[in-house]
């Protein structure tokens, strides 16, 4: 449910915070990772196989990142809401896709103020008994005084994924071998795409961890 955000967060803890909640999830990540290397050197031997492995790949990216999201929890907060989220998760995913990017789009700033109110939904959705509305409500009022920080985060790390991606595909077209019909390798387009919402996976959990005044209830609930 909702509250009043009575905790804060400064930048410094975030931004570190999101690569430590990372590390926690090495194996999972890997694996993650993989599932897109492979598809993508598919694709760049055989153009004609680009549409079909789209498909998977969207597919196994909303299944993927629910995965790697109750495989953080599980290991940072101590458990999740046992309930199979993955088409809520998908459709949160959506729901919130357009007002940020438009946000993003129109001045940039109100798209930027948007993804820091939501950056938590989720986690809470993953992590908690509630349902998407309740978990976007729940991010917005967990980020309330905390805009900031979150911002100035969520800038840095696309800052990070900028360079990231520039040097993914720069690797792959060097050593990989192929050129799929964009010119381009897409192993290091997609992998480098991919690295961008895992971090603000990782910032959306510290930052839950951080924000959520009733993050010692959830915690003794699965000890």
């Amino acid at each position: 449910m909702p509250f009043i955000q009575t905790r804060t967060a400064d930048i410094g803890a975030l931004f570190t915070g999101t690569f430590r909640e990372l590390f926690e999830i090495k194996f999972e990540l890997l694996l993650y990772f993989g599932f897109f290397i492979a598809a993508g050197i598919i694709s760049d031997m055989d153009a004609r196989l680009i549409a079909p492995i789209a498909i998977v790949t969207t597919i196994g990216y909303f299944a993927g990142q629910y995965y790697l999201y109750r495989a953080l929890l599980g290991k940072t907060v101590g458990g999740y809401d046992p309930r199979f989220k993955v088409f809520s998760f998908t459709f949160m995913a959506v729901i919130l896709f357009f007002p940020i990017m438009f946000g993003l789009n129109l001045f940039y700033i109100p798209g930027l103020l948007l993804a820091a109110k939501w950056v938590m939904a989720p986690t809470y959705l993953v992590a908690e008994e509630i349902d998407l509305l309740d978990a976007m409500g729940s991010s917005w009022s967990a980020s309330s005084n905390n805009l900031l920080p979150l911002s100035v985060v969520f800038t840095l790390l696309c800052v990070v994924w900028v360079f990231v991606l520039v040097i993914m595909i720069g690797l792959a077209d060097t050593f990989g071998g192929y050129r799929s019909g964009f010119g381009t390798s897409l192993t290091g387009v997609w992998l480098g795409i991919h690295t961008l919402p895992v971090m603000l996976m990782g910032l959306s959990v510290t930052a839950y961890k951080q924000l959520n005044n009733s993050i010692e209830d959830v915690t003794a609930v699965f000890e």
